[in-house]
């Protein structure tokens, strides 16, 4: 496939070469490329200054490698500029145009699928699961972008990043196009929104799920954080927003909302006034007390009430379940003819997901032992909560396993502590990843977090195991068959990241072999 540079240009950039028309229209190139180490010959190089490296000092690597142009940024400039000579098209920005020009490459693959996209700090990958999942009950072909990778769920590929550079993500909406795939459901982070990674994504849908701490080592405070994640809601072309009412942030993100409606969900257990903006549509979620069998029932009100039977567990859940029906809705479904599939709807690995759901001789002696992604505070609060019922509900204790990752935000870690101390009968603080931070600081601004009244207790409470498996298999073999074990903060990850270096480690099958090795009561 090699197309013309011109053509592969905006009209906003292309206004300013119009001289340069003929030599850059013969110009072809058949790939693109933003590092110089993949460059091959005829392709076109994106030369991206970046915080840790700067692209442009590969630019003549690039060259030297047969690429047919170098496109870099230069702020000195108003408009761009092109060398001919050494084949350099310089921009004032570089970062904006990059995915727009990597979708004209690939065909615009977002504007022959229906593209859902999904931000929020908790409940990304479990409503994009969901989304897609309720797809293929529909007969649609779905697939899902995000933290646990991409692809129809029955195949999906790892990737490293929830939302991968601008021209991975062009790419990978290419090769799901041409797979025949209808509906993508994709995580959308806020790095990739501030870092312009998912420009010439031609959204149909966004959902908002809910906004809490994290990454303010990126962007500051909690504030600068909304508003990256708001920046979805602003899309170009933006159909419909479906947006939680429950977070403190709602208001912010209907403010900021330029879709042509709005679907607002949400418990709506506060009085708060919240206005609506036009074309705005209001769905409460209540809990029903009676159970079908195992199944949770719940109703949706939608100006008309819809009864719905749940196999999920967590009132967040619950909020992700709605959410999800809304994105269907939204799209010109009936709530009611959705209602028969979702007690079939199950949660993505690493979600609130029981290790021992099936019955052996090891797993009825063994605690029930939950493995779930929360690496925030307000994720392990919701989870927690949940966990801390479930126990109460089996006259038993809650083991809270867990760690912070490295090189992250210190400020949640302390946090992060309170929470399990609320919570918790009995912690194991352990590594989670550490990448290139050092275990002892984590630990420190870990403990910062617990009351001096608990650290005094730390021999039947707390305590600390820096082997992430033993701290689990500690954790199972001190509980009992009627405690919860909550093994919290990597989920479905399948590595653990020490010094820089990644080594093969999973949650559920470190806690599943110690089940198994645990020692059956007497």
């Amino acid at each position: 496939m090699s197309k013309s540079v011109w053509t592969l240009l905006p009209s906003e950039l292309r206004a300013s070469l119009l001289e340069h028309e003929s030599l850059l229209s013969a110009l072809l190139v058949n790939g693109l490329s933003s590092d110089s180490r993949q460059v091959k010959s005829g392709d076109l190089f994106f030369a991206v200054p970046g915080t840790q490296m700067d692209g442009r000092t590969f630019a003549k690597d690039a060259l030297d490698k047969g690429a047919q142009i170098v496109i870099t940024e230069d702020q000195s400039i108003q408009h761009p500029f092109y060398d001919s000579e050494e084949k350099l098209l310089l921009l004032p920005l570089l970062a904006p145009w990059i995915g727009i020009i990597a979708a004209e490459f690939y065909d615009w693959p977002s504007k022959k699928m229906k593209l859902v996209g999904i931000t929020g700090t908790n409940g990304k990958t479990t409503t994009s699961f969901l989304i897609a999942s309720l797809g293929e009950s529909l007969g649609l072909k779905t697939a899902v972008m995000g933290t646990n990778g991409y692809g129809p769920l029955s195949s999906m590929k790892t990737q490293a990043l929830t939302t991968p550079d601008p021209i991975t993500l062009q790419k990978q909406l290419a090769e799901l196009q041409q797979d025949g795939v209808e509906l993508v459901a994709m995580e959308v982070s806020s790095h990739s929104l501030v870092q312009y990674r998912v420009n010439g994504c031609l959204f149909d849908t966004a959902v908002v799920t809910n906004i809490s701490r994290d990454h303010l080592d990126y962007h500051g405070d909690i504030e600068s954080y909304a508003r990256a994640k708001a920046l979805l809601v602003t899309w170009s072309g933006l159909k419909h927003a479906v947006i939680n009412r429950d977070d403190d942030y709602a208001e912010l993100f209907l403010n900021y909302s330029q879709a042509k409606k709005n679907w607002i969900y949400g418990y709506c257990a506060t009085e708060k006034e919240l206005p609506l903006p036009p074309q705005s549509i209001l769905c409460k979620i209540r809990l029903q007390e009676q159970k079908q069998g195992k199944l949770q029932s719940l109703e949706l009100d939608l100006g008309q009430h819809y009864s719905f039977a749940t196999a999920l567990i967590g009132r967040f859940n619950y909020q992700n379940l709605c959410a999800a029906l809304l994105t269907y809705v939204a799209a010109g479904y009936e709530l009611k003819a959705l209602e028969s599939l979702v007690p079939q709807l199950a949660l993505p690995q690493g979600r609130m997901e029981t290790v021992n759901d099936y019955e052996t001789e090891e797993t009825l002696a063994a605690p029930r032992v939950v493995v779930d992604f929360a690496h925030t505070p307000d994720a392990m609060d919701v989870v927690l909560t949940e966990l801390k019922l479930m126990a109460e509900g089996q006259q038993g204790k809650l083991f809270v396993v867990f760690g912070c990752g490295g090189d992250r935000d210190r400020g949640k870690r302390p946090l992060m502590a309170a929470v399990a101390e609320k919570y918790a009968d009995a912690i194991i603080v352990t590594r989670d990843n550490p990448r290139h931070e050092s275990s002892e600081q984590i630990f420190e601004d870990i403990y910062k977090g617990f009351s001096k009244a608990l650290i005094k207790n730390t021999k039947d409470v707390i305590m600390r195991c820096d082997s992430r498996s033993e701290a689990i298999a500690i954790a199972i073999k001190k509980a009992a068959s009627n405690d919860v074990v909550a093994i919290l903060g990597k989920g479905h990850e399948k590595y653990q990241e020490i010094a820089g270096q990644r080594t093969d480690f999973d949650d559920v099958e470190t806690a599943r072999l110690a089940i198994q090795n645990a020692k059956k009561p007497q």
